[in-house]
């Protein structure tokens, strides 16, 4: 950040000029009980420049009142056991909005809460032994709409989404493209990734998955991923296919 002096007609006048990195800068706030915890999330957060925390609050009904003010790119939720209990303010009609990238840092590695989680819509989930570095990029990654989960955690929420009951009435029915998109989101391709792959801008592959969210009941990556998984549609489509696919029994 530079600050100039700009003369005017009514005499110099300060002004503060932001980097390209502070422009870019991913804008977090940050939830944590403890004061001890925010201040050394925020330290270790801000230790990378292409983070910027701008707000910080307690509780996610003080961060909930706070993002009626400020914008914010990431809301990182420490400490977290109870999913939908803590996290309930941010939500609206139970789900978190897709407009709010919320990662949880969990005390410990729980398999349910992570499943709870990811169907509340929260971006990311990660335990309290992350490493700073290790945190800086799910903060990133949730920011550019991927989804974060820990290796072991994302097998078992396969496990369990696979489980669940399916309609096999009315069958939804993708089009190839979506087909093909909803295959590579699968395999852990990025928009970027995805759109090279298919030929395709990544603004459209954007177009194609929100298409399939809406369609299949779904409301993020993570979601996704898990139902191409339990389904099969991870697997090679012949060309010109038409998947038809059962339709979601919500819970």
């Amino acid at each position: 950040m530079a600050t100039q002096v700009n003369e005017t007609r009514d005499g110099p006048r300060l002004s503060v000029a932001l980097t390209d990195a502070e422009a870019s800068a991913v804008r977090v706030v940050l939830i944590s009980r403890f004061s001890l915890s925010r201040q050394v999330l925020q330290s270790a957060l801000e230790h990378d420049a292409r983070i910027k925390i701008v707000a910080t609050a307690e509780t996610s009904i003080e961060c909930a009142l706070r993002l009626t003010d400020i914008r914010a790119d990431v809301v990182i939720a420490d400490g977290v056991e109870a999913v939908r209990e803590e996290l309930g303010p941010l939500a609206v009609g139970g789900c978190i909005p897709p407009d709010v990238r919320v990662l949880v840092i969990a005390p410990h590695s729980q398999e349910e809460a992570c499943l709870e989680a990811v169907r509340m819509g929260v971006a990311g989930y990660v335990t309290a032994s992350v490493g700073r570095e290790e945190l800086c990029r799910a903060v990133q990654a949730v920011r550019k709409g991927e989804t974060v989960v820990p290796d072991h955690l994302a097998r078992a929420l396969v496990s369990h989404l696979a489980q669940r009951s399916w309609s096999t009435r009315d069958p939804i029915v993708l089009t190839p493209r979506e087909r093909d998109v909803l295959r590579a989101l699968a395999r852990g391709l990025t928009d970027k990734q995805i759109a090279a792959q298919l030929s395709m801008a990544p603004g459209t592959v954007r177009i194609h998955l929100r298409s399939v969210y809406r369609k299949l009941g779904l409301r993020n990556r993570a979601q996704a991923a898990v139902f191409a998984a339990s389904h099969g549609l991870d697997a090679p489509a012949t060309d010109g296919a038409v998947a038809r696919v059962p339709r979601r029994r919500h819970p």
